[in-house]
């Protein structure tokens, strides 16, 4: 395999590593009210959160690397349009359709109708299309001021989110979309992703693939490693300050207030973010050093590989297995820790299993 094709496999390892905690993150909201389950629900929320950080990252980086190593983009952003397009008009949709039944209640107890549930709904697949449409933008910004910018965004929308003011319906839908709510209720949206947040990921992203990019043209593996290894350290130490001083502040009972509690508040966009990042930076150090050299992977990285390599059909299909027909058979919210514990092993097979069908018929059709 040639080191090129070897690095990508590195990234659809980190890609597919984020496929299965999200698939296991979406079976565990069946879990019941038990208090073995409330914990094991609580873990998978931190993790389903630093998948979805962790899947945006990894698309950026991606971006970033084509960039750097293919001298005519002409293909990869018309692939990039295309995705965009699917994005938007099939898998909204079928993630509308397959969802609306499992979550009708869920945003007060009410049922909002399909239609506004089509609508009002915004995917982190949305968000994706929107950068996926913007991708030849980030080829004309130098890789230092996408991490600059990116920085930026993040740091924009935390203010954003955080202000305390009251706005018109178009002005909450707009902070909705664009800063996301935070510890405030929603007010247009039944869901959502906050945009700034995962755009400053994404171009953040592509200046650490940019790196990898002219590590390939210098052959400067262990000095691009390195860097990973030291941009993961910092923000991890970052994060555990953010997180240590929110509960430091809410244990000895004076806790944060106003904008300053909101900052440090541990929700996946906020607090947690820089531990998100660096964990997702960390399994990019290690899957780069590991998969760079001709060792063949094991059966568990092979299936982690198919994942990343399918992953917007994976991410669409787990629903079936890990929602619908939880819904369906009546297990929502009725799922034992056991019975968790089978159904999440079952639905990972199922996923890698049509997975698998799909590359090998369908991927490249």
């Amino acid at each position: 395999m040639r080191q090129g094709s070897r690095r990508l496999a590195a990234i659809d390892w980190v890609r597919g590593s984020f496929i299965i905690v999200i698939t296991l993150a979406h079976v565990a909201a069946n879990l019941d009210r038990s208090a073995l389950s409330s914990i094991i629900d609580r873990a998978f929320t931190i993790l389903f959160g630093s998948g979805t950080v962790g899947f945006m990252l990894t698309s950026g980086f991606l971006l970033g690397y084509f960039i750097a190593v293919r001298p005519n983009l002409d293909k990869v952003f018309a692939r990039y349009r295309k995705q965009a397009f699917r994005l938007l008009f099939i898998v909204h949709p079928l993630l509308s359709l397959m969802l609306y039944l499992p979550l009708r209640d869920a945003h007060g107890g009410t049922d909002p109708g399909l239609f506004r549930f089509f609508a009002m709904r915004f995917y982190v697949t949305d968000v994706f299309a929107t950068l996926f449409l913007l991708a030849p933008l980030v080829r004309v910004i130098p890789p230092r001021w996408r991490l600059l910018i990116g920085a930026l965004l993040l740091v924009v929308r935390r203010e954003w989110e955080c202000a305390d003011w009251s706005s018109s319906p178009g002005r909450a839908l707009a902070r909705e979309i664009f800063a996301g709510m935070g510890m405030h209720r929603r007010v247009v949206l039944l869901d959502g992703y906050p945009w700034l947040a995962l755009a400053g990921a994404f171009l953040i992203a592509s200046w650490a693939g940019d790196l990898m990019g002219a590590m390939e043209r210098t052959d400067a593996r262990s000095r691009f490693l390195s860097t990973l290894w030291k941009i993961s350290a910092v923000a991890a130490l970052l994060g555990a300050v953010q997180v240590s001083a929110w509960y430091v502040s809410k244990s000895s009972g004076a806790t944060l207030q106003g904008t300053a509690r909101c900052m440090c508040y541990p929700d996946p966009f906020g607090g947690l973010f820089p531990a998100y990042l660096a964990a997702t930076f960390a399994l990019f150090a290690y899957a780069i050093g590991r998969y760079v050299k001709p060792r063949p992977p094991t059966p568990a990285a092979r299936a982690a590989i198919l994942l990343g390599r399918t992953s917007l059909f994976s991410y669409v299909f787990q629903y079936v297995p890990a929602q619908m027909l939880p819904y369906l058979l009546g297990l929502r919210f009725r799922m034992s820790p056991a019975i968790f514990a089978v159904w999440g092993l079952a639905t990972l097979a199922l996923t890698v299993g049509a997975a698998r069908l799909w590359n090998r018929y369908v991927q490249d059709f």
